[in-house]
């Protein structure tokens, strides 16, 4: 899936938003993820935040329908909304497990 374009008032220099997900982006490939691999992806949110964009949270595991008394780790990919490399790199871990 390719980004969508956000370049602005200059078109003809290159600009680093491009490649980067949408929220619509990231949803999508929640949902092909957990329709692909059902017993090794979960997602759901877990409410809304201030501005009404819904949060999602992502399980990836062996058998990622049951909480198994094994090592964990919690990744938090924005802190701040608006630092866009977190969401990136939790995306980009997801497609190398």
């Amino acid at each position: 899936m390719k980004p969508v374009s956000r370049s602005g008032e200059h078109p003809h220099l290159p600009n680093p938003l491009d490649d980067y997900h949408t929220n619509d982006e990231i949803l999508a490939l929640f949902q092909g993820w957990q329709t692909t691999y059902p017993t090794l992806f979960h997602y759901e949110s877990i409410g809304q935040s201030v501005q009404g964009r819904t949060m999602w949270v992502a399980k990836l595991s062996d058998n990622v329908a049951t909480d198994e008394a094994e090592i964990e780790v919690k990744y938090v990919a924005n802190m701040h909304g608006d630092e866009v490399v977190g969401k990136e790199t939790a995306c980009a871990s997801s497609r190398s497990c």
